[in-house]
């Protein structure tokens, strides 16, 4: 092992774990944030926040195995986000959840505020 990772592993093992956020970052003045709660057809309730810039545009969504960060792709209508093998596809007052390894059905979600 290299000495650096010798005196910083057992610092990151000793850290307690917390809820606090991993990540910060600033929004720039062309960043806009915009929050929503989603109903979805399976019953869930889905917790969304858009980060929308002139060149990026990121869906950060809160799902059952933690939260997910998507980056906005390409697409013909409405707004395509894509985490992996999941996409996130918003068009008006609904989104669509698809997970393309799963055998599980896409999820529709409506908004709710």
């Amino acid at each position: 092992m290299r000495p650096a990772l010798a005196l910083i592993l057992p610092l990151l093992t000793a850290m307690p774990a917390t809820a606090q956020p991993l990540l910060s970052w600033p929004l720039g003045p062309d960043m806009q944030a915009i929050t929503a709660t989603m109903a979805c057809d399976n019953g869930s309730t889905l917790s969304v926040t858009y980060l929308n810039g002139t060149r990026d545009s990121l869906a950060l969504l809160d799902l059952s195995d933690g939260p997910t960060i998507f980056a906005g792709v390409i697409a013909a209508s409405g707004a395509r986000y894509a985490a992996g093998a999941r996409e996130w596809w918003v068009k008006g007052d609904s989104a669509t959840l698809t997970d393309s390894m799963a055998e599980d059905d896409p999820i529709t979600c409506t908004i709710q505020n």
